[in-house]
């Protein structure tokens, strides 16, 4: 490859440690990342070696889904209609604020 004609070698920058970006991450979470991330395919781990390792038996636990924060039905509303109104000219907003 690197007698290519149109070959061009990458400069090499070093790597910038994940705990530097990700600062309230685990010393489990950093590890599974770490292992993801890595440029070789033959080193990441598969699937099931992900969802085996340490990181997702370690404390605390996930939240179970009920009690994760919902958006209010009238903020969901709110949301949709402004997008809608974005979407239009300044003539049809007169015709969507009445049927809003």
């Amino acid at each position: 490859m690197s007698k290519l004609p149109d070959y061009h070698e990458l400069p090499k920058y070093p790597r910038t440690p994940l705990k530097s970006l990700f600062t309230a991450a685990t010393p489990d979470a950093l590890d599974l990342l770490n292992k993801m991330l890595d440029y070789d395919p033959l080193k990441r781990p598969t699937s099931l070696e992900v969802l085996q390792h340490n990181y997702f038996a370690a404390l605390p636990r996930p939240s179970h889904p009920s009690r994760l924060p919902k958006p209010a039905k009238q903020d969901e509303d709110k949301g949709i209609k402004r997008k809608f109104n974005d979407s239009l000219e300044s003539s049809d907003r007169k015709v969507a604020r009445k049927l809003f």
